[in-house]
């Protein structure tokens, strides 16, 4: 467990202990009081560890990729495709995007969106994510425009290609909900109808994690090579695969990761 998490859970404990405790009730107050002010000035550190926010059309870095970028909605204005997505409980980032076949379509009835995998390796970067740029975003997104015929939407996460935020924390309830705020920003921007989800590996967990929010306009979703592909027909129930996944990021030391909603392990689709 990080020292942050730590912290969490300790003033959960400090603020139980200050409502029960009668006769030391004044010694009781001061645990917690201290204990907030450490949690404060951690995540006042957290966030001063982040690198500055990327405006420009400059390659990704591999820094940027390990300890987070830090952004403003001032930062986030700048960039055309970009929203500023704010959540009630898991803070707020700006996320990136970029789209294909969008541009002056009248109200789509349904779009592609296309959610990356995991850009970490541990807490190493990946070989090649230096070497990508929005302008190769771009083409990724015309790419797959190209083969599908349907307007594209891809979409980073937070804390990789310009995205604001940690990707350490992938695969928290935080990402998620940060990807349906952003979804919900790119929706009202572009007059969407409908989306169609599909996520690789890590984004697949976002897709299902998305599922389980019960989205109004996602008619269908599916991981590609995500841990969730085999859950369905895994000879020891559709959560074996998760809990096993589960017990190998506690070992080494990660973030714990959030289960999805069960029933989206293998995709769905409507109608």
């Amino acid at each position: 467990m990080s020292q942050f998490r730590y912290l969490i859970l300790n003033t959960r404990l400090q603020f139980a202990q200050a409502q029960a405790d009668s006769v030391c009730f004044p010694v009781a107050w001061y645990h917690l009081i201290v204990t907030l002010g450490a949690l404060i000035l951690s995540s006042t550190l957290a966030l001063a560890q982040r690198v500055p926010f990327q405006v420009g059309n400059d390659n990704f870095t591999s820094e940027g990729l390990v300890k987070g970028m830090q952004a403003s909605p001032a930062h986030c204005s700048q960039v055309t495709h970009a929203v500023w997505a704010r959540t009630e409980h898991h803070g707020e980032e700006c996320i990136r995007y970029w789209m294909a076949g969008l541009e002056g379509s009248a109200k789509p009835s349904n779009v592609l969106v296309y959610i990356p995998g995991d850009q970490l390796v541990f807490d190493s970067p990946d070989a090649d994510y230096a070497k990508r740029s929005p302008a190769s975003m771009q083409l990724i997104a015309e790419g797959i425009y190209a083969r599908v015929k349907v307007p594209v939407v891809l979409l980073s996460r937070p804390g990789i290609f310009g995205s604001s935020g940690e990707h350490k924390l992938r695969r928290e309830a935080g990402e998620s909900r940060l990807m349906s705020a952003a979804l919900d920003q790119i929706k009202a921007r572009h007059a969407v109808a409908n989306y169609s989800l599909v996520g690789l590996s890590g984004g697949g967990h976002i897709v299902a994690s998305l599922a389980g929010l019960a989205r109004r306009h996602l008619v269908c979703g599916t991981d590609i090579i995500g841990f969730f592909t085999e859950a369905a027909v895994a000879p020891h129930g559709p959560n074996h695969r998760f809990d096993r996944q589960h017990q190998v990021v506690r070992a080494c030391g990660h973030a714990p990761v959030v289960q999805p909603f069960p029933s989206a392990a293998a995709g769905f689709c409507a109608g």
